[in-house]
């Protein structure tokens, strides 16, 4: 039995698409975080949040770094 010819543009656009709701889902979870911990502060009033929003920042930013890195390095 033969095997099917691999179309590799549209398995190409497939991974490019699957990549993309990746990103926004990351994107969408950090959001999520973001107005949990504003509204835990608006619920607590001497609950520190800079830290927390300190952290939040470092992981978006590692988290943007990272997605160019692996954007680089398939290209």
């Amino acid at each position: 039995m033969r095997r099917r010819k691999v179309d590799w543009e549209d398995e190409k656009r497939k991974t490019e698409k699957a990549r993309m709701r990746g990103l926004h889902m990351t994107f969408i979870a950090f959001l999520m975080a973001a107005f949990w911990m504003l509204g835990m502060k608006q619920l607590h009033k001497d609950w520190p949040v800079g830290s927390a929003l300190l952290v939040m920042g470092s992981l978006i930013a590692g988290t943007l770094i990272l997605f160019y890195v692996i954007g680089k390095s398939k290209k």
